[in-house]
């Protein structure tokens, strides 16, 4: 019984070792394998600068007995959104979430947003700020969210 068990384990040992070289020892690399020019496809992205958090000026609500006015916007970004504008010709509203954890007499405590409509130019096909009135007197591009008097902050 000894010796069965003792050639079932060289047989499978013989079996393990022919496993490990299913694939051949060497490769044969193609010619071109060292060449020193790379060619990579143009990218079909393009990049448009619409926002710029800390060079921007947004429009602010009433905040802390401070009249409606107008600020630098926050910085920090790390969420950008789109709501689609269905009731115009406007492609739609972009949110850019701000975590810059600062005070601010104006645009409120903690992190804050920023939204601004757009619309496709026809001719140049590239994005188009649009100036807005909203429903509570504020004018402009670009437009602080009021979580200081609708929610307590931020922070």
């Amino acid at each position: 019984m000894s010796n069965f068990i003792l050639s079932i384990a060289f047989m499978l040992l013989a079996l393990s070792t022919s496993a490990q070289t299913i694939f051949a020892e060497e490769i044969e690399a193609p010619a071109d394998f060292g060449q020193s020019t790379l060619v990579v496809p143009k990218s079909p992205l393009s990049v448009q600068i619409l926002f710029i958090g800390g060079t921007d000026m947004v429009q602010t609500n009433a905040t802390y007995g401070n009249a409606a006015g107008e600020s630098l916007a926050k910085e920090y970004h790390d969420f950008i959104g789109f709501t689609e504008d269905t009731t115009t010709t406007d492609l739609g509203w972009i949110s850019v979430n701000h975590e810059m954890a600062q005070s601010h007499n104006l645009i409120g405590d903690g992190g804050g947003m920023t939204v601004f409509k757009v619309r496709r130019d026809p001719i140049t096909d590239t994005l188009i700020v649009v100036a807005q009135t909203l429903a509570d007197g504020r004018k402009g591009n670009f437009f602080a969210v009021d979580f200081a008097n609708t929610v307590g902050e931020t922070g």
